[in-house]
This record gives C-alpha cells, sequence and structure tokens, in this order.
C-alpha cells in the first residue's frame, strides 16, 4: 500500500505536463490568428494567458473579438 502513493504521485504529474503541453500548443494555434487589440496582445504567449485570465473580466473587448475567441 506504501508504494503506491509514489505512483499515483508520478502518475499525476505525467498527466499534468501532457494536459498542461496540450493547452498550450491549442492555445497557440487557435488564438494565432485572431486580431488582438492592445490590451490584450498578453494573449499571444500562452504561458502568460494563463496568468491574465483573473484580468478577463475587466478587460476591455469588442464584441466582435468576444465572438472570435470563444
Amino acid at each position: 500500500m506504501g508504494m503506491m502513493v509514489p505512483f499515483r504521485l508520478f502518475g499525476a504529474l505525467i498527466a499534468l505536463a501532457v494536459g498542461a503541453t496540450t493547452l498550450s500548443s491549442l492555445f497557440a494555434n487557435g488564438i494565432e490568428d485572431i486580431a488582438l487589440p492592445a490590451s490584450l496582445e498578453l494573449l499571444k504567449d500562452p504561458s502568460e494567458a494563463v496568468c491574465f485570465i483573473p484580468c478577463l473580466r475587466t478587460a476591455d473587448i469588442p464584441p466582435a473579438v468576444q465572438d472570435l475567441i470563444r
């Protein structure tokens, strides 16, 4: 039973790495064709985009760009 914990943690680490890499590459491919306003240029870098999520509620985003991002 004691040896199962390290294997479960290692499996979770591998899953997290795969998930983060997949999200980053899909996000980068999806956002590259969208013309973003200057206030959203930070989203061009997928590693910085996650940190920008809390600011999205207060960002001034035109409705047309919101539809493209969704």
